[in-house]
C-alpha cells in the first residue's frame, strides 16, 4: 500500500494559521465533530466499502483487509488525473437563505462545498487566482454538474462576496492524517493555531451479530471467529456478563437507581441523541447496549451512550429518555434494568454454518488422512 506525502498537512496547516477571519477560526475547537472523521480516510485499513468515505474499500479477497481507495468511476467522471490529482474546474457562490440547513452544515462540516460526485466528507484544497482554501464535501445535493458549489464560510475565506462562477482550481487531498484544533488565538496582526497530528477518532463499535474481523470493533469486546483472519460477528463476552454483577442468566432483571439531571451543552445533547436515539449513561454497560428501564409505572428501551457516567452503577438517564418514563425533576429515583440481548436470527444460525464449515472439513480431512 503506497502512503501518501505529507505536504497535504502543510496545505491545512497553512490555511488554517494564514485565515482572513479571526472570528471564524476562533470557532475551531476540539468538541466540533467534523475535525474527527467518523468514516476511513483514503488508504486507511478497511473491511466493507462503507467504512469509507470513499465508499469503496479495495481488497484483494472478500475475506481479507483492504485500503480505503478513491472510486474509480469517481475519477473518471470527476477528470481527475494522478498524479497530481488537480482539476481546471469552476465554483459557483450562491447564498443559503435557510438558516436551518446553513446552521447543520456548518456545524458538521464547517467550510464547506457541494459537488454532484465528489463524496461527503472528501477533503479537497480550493485555489482561485489569489487565495486558496481546503473545503469538505457536504451531503447536499450539486444544483449543477461537476461545479464546485461554495457554502458562505468557504466563499468567505476566498474573497469572494458576489454570487456567480468563478474559475477555479481543485486538488483532492490524498491524505490519511487528520488535522485536529485543539486552539485558535488572535491578535492585531497574527493568528495561532495549536493542532494535533492523528488524533484518535472516535470509537463507533458495532452492535451484537454484526460482522466483525477483530475483537476491539464490537462494543461487547469480543468478535466470534472459526479463524483469526476470516469473517466473525460480535457475540457477548461471558466475562464482561459475568463482571457487571447482580445480572441472573434467566431474565437479567436486576434493580437499581435511576437519575436524571439535564444537559445544558445543546451540542453534547445533539450528538447523542442523533447517534444513541434514547439514551443513558452507565459505569459499566457497555456503549450500544440496549437497557429495558422500569420506573413509575412505565417502562422505556434506552441504548447506553459512549458519554462517561457522573456516578458508579447509576443509570443516567438522558432528557428524552427522562421524559418517556414521565420524569421532570432533576434527581434519583428507582428503577429496575433488563438487559436485552438480540436474538440471533435465521441469518446469523447460516452465519455460525459457514463459518464452522470450512474447520469441520478441515478436521474431518485429517482424519480421513490418518486412516
Amino acid at each position: 500500500m503506497k502512503k501518501p506525502s505529507n505536504n497535504c498537512i502543510l496545505l491545512i496547516v497553512i490555511v488554517i494559521v494564514s485565515g482572513v477571519d479571526c472570528n471564524i477560526l476562533t470557532t475551531i475547537i476540539e468538541e466540533n465533530p467534523q475535525f474527527r472523521m467518523i468514516c476511513k480516510r483514503l488508504n486507511d485499513n478497511c473491511y466493507e466499502d462503507k467504512e469509507c468515505c470513499s465508499l469503496n474499500c479495495k481488497r484483494s479477497f472478500y475475506f481479507f483487509r483492504g485500503y480505503c481507495d478513491m472510486d474509480k468511476t469517481i475519477l473518471s467522471s470527476a477528470k481527475y488525473m494522478v498524479p497530481p490529482q488537480i482539476i481546471h474546474d469552476f465554483c459557483s457562490y450562491h447564498k443559503q437563505n435557510d438558516n436551518a440547513i446553513k446552521d447543520r452544515i456548518h456545524r458538521q462540516f464547517y467550510i464547506s462545498a457541494a459537488h454532484s460526485i465528489l463524496p461527503p466528507n472528501t477533503k479537497i484544497l480550493v485555489s482561485t487566482k489569489y487565495r486558496q482554501v481546503v473545503v469538505t464535501i457536504n451531503d447536499l445535493p450539486a444544483k449543477t454538474n461537476n461545479t464546485l458549489e461554495l457554502s458562505d464560510e468557504a466563499a468567505l475565506q476566498l474573497g469572494i462576496t458576489q454570487e456567480g462562477i468563478i474559475p477555479c482550481d481543485v486538488e483532492v487531498l490524498v491524505s490519511e492524517n487528520i488535522i485536529l484544533v485543539l486552539d485558535v488565538s488572535c491578535d492585531s496582526e497574527n493568528v495561532t493555531a495549536q493542532i494535533e497530528d492523528n488524533p484518535k477518532p472516535p470509537e463507533v463499535c458495532k452492535n451484537l451479530n454484526e460482522d466483525c474481523y477483530e475483537s476491539n470493533e464490537c462494543c461487547s469486546q469480543y468478535c466470534q471467529q472459526t479463524l483469526k483472519n476470516f469473517r466473525g460477528y460480535c457475540e457477548l463476552d461471558k466475562t464482561t456478563l459475568a463482571s457487571i454483577g447482580n445480572i441472573t442468566m434467566g431474565p437479567r432483571i436486576f434493580p437499581d437507581h435511576c437519575f436524571f439531571y439535564k444537559q445544558n451543552n445543546s451540542l453534547i445533547k445533539e450528538s447523542l441523541f442523533k447517534r444513541f436515539d434514547l439514551n443513558a449513561a452507565h459505569s459499566v454497560l457497555l456503549p450500544r447496549t440496549r437497557v429495558l428501564v422500569s420506573s413509575l409505572h412505565r417502562e422505556v428501551v434506552v441504548t447506553i451512550s459512549d458519554l462517561p457516567a457522573t456516578t458508579n452503577d447509576t443509570l443516567e438517564l438522558s432528557e428524552e429518555a427522562a421524559l418517556q418514563l414521565g420524569v421532570t425533576e432533576e434527581g434519583t429515583i428507582p428503577c429496575s434494568l433488563e438487559i436485552l440481548l438480540p436474538t440471533p436470527s435465521p441469518i446469523s444460525y447460516m452465519k455460525n454454518i459457514i463459518f464452522f464449515a470450512p474447520l469441520f472439513a478441515f478436521t474431518f480431512g485429517l482424519w480421513i488422512y490418518h486412516i
